[in-house]
């Protein structure tokens, strides 16, 4: 959330350009912050009215409760003005306090150290998580679907539902969908979301952009730049997916793909038929002996494999038509 004191002096009319820029990127962001900053404007209204409400005759009205006692005290006579802003301080502060509280409820957190973890969410959506922290309710409520990335990278898979988007946190940013499969990466001071399915919102302090199936977006926190491009290889997401896909890409790209998610084996292959052109889709749950006698009988070649040595290797074959 922006800080309260940039909603005052943009409220007040004395906020720069920066400062209101994040204010309107951080209204954009959500429906929630949305309302927040309505209901803060009507605080600050409300209170303008107070300076003006000049013309009670207060002297009069102690007199008479000095004519009632005997003893009379001494009596502090504050500026309605200062009254007016302590009212204003106290009613954004109130109102602050309320509208952060229901985000303050205890969250899960999932952990990926040195392995990806699954995580099925009670709405159905998936998020499998590499070397990173998540942070999740264990329950939606309200209609809120809302979780924080911490650190690392995930892939999510969200359940459709028109009525209630689903908004993850990271960093700065904020990414909304209704229902799609995506990636974020939180590395350093860069935040990447790439969209594999659907269509995304994704909100920064620099702007917000819509990204569709294919797009990508590089957001840099140190020098506020959002950059969006498109043409990202889904293959990258495939340790969430586990779907490999090539058109036309080199026998010796699908190896190289191959060994990222079989690290333990040593794959070979001939140089003669390195560059052969490879089109098809390979499902990792297949395991890695059944995808490589497929490239193999695709290339007229034999394939020699061995667990218990964790070699792979391809011999002879040709480049097909």
């Amino acid at each position: 959330m922006v800080s309260e004191d940039i909603i005052v002096k943009c409220l007040a009319g004395e906020a720069d350009q920066h400062e209101l820029s994040l204010l309107e990127s951080w209204r954009n962001a959500s429906a929630d912050n949305e309302k927040t900053y309505q209901q803060m404007a009507k605080l600050w209204q409300h209170s303008a009215n107070i300076e003006s409400r000049t013309n009670i005759d207060t002297d009069a009205a102690w007199q008479k409760v000095q004519n009632k006692i005997q003893d009379p005290v001494k009596v502090v006579q504050w500026p309605v003005k200062w009254l007016a802003a302590a009212s204003v301080v106290l009613l954004i502060g109130l109102s602050i306090f309320f509208f952060r509280s229901p985000q303050k409820e205890n969250l899960l957190s999932t952990v990926a150290s040195s392995a990806q973890q699954k995580i099925v969410l009670k709405d159905g959506s998936e998020v499998t998580l590499m070397k990173g922290e998540i942070q999740y309710p264990e329950q939606f409520k309200n209609g809120k679907r809302q979780v924080i990335l911490k650190s690392g990278t995930a892939y999510f898979d969200i359940s459709k539902d028109s009525a209630h988007p689903f908004e993850i946190t990271c960093q700065q940013t904020t990414v909304t969908v209704l229902g799609t499969e995506f990636e974020i990466k939180n590395e350093g001071s860069h935040t990447y979301v790439s969209v594999n399915e659907g269509k995304v919102r994704f909100s920064t302090p620099s702007g917000t952009s819509i990204l569709t199936a294919g797009m990508f977006a590089d957001y840099n926190a140190d020098n506020q730049s959002l950059n969006t491009g498109s043409g990202f290889s889904k293959n990258t997401t495939a340790y969430a997916t586990r779907q490999l896909s090539y058109s036309g890409s080199s026998l010796q790209t699908v190896v190289n793909d191959l060994k990222r998610f079989y690290p333990n084996y040593k794959i070979e292959v001939p140089p003669a038929i390195a560059q052969c052109k490879i089109s098809g889709d390979y499902n990792l749950e297949e395991g890695l002996q059944n995808i490589l006698l497929v490239l193999a009988a695709t290339l007229n070649a034999e394939l020699e494999f061995s667990e218990k040595q964790h070699t792979a290797i391809i011999k002879g074959g040709m480049c097909t038509p």
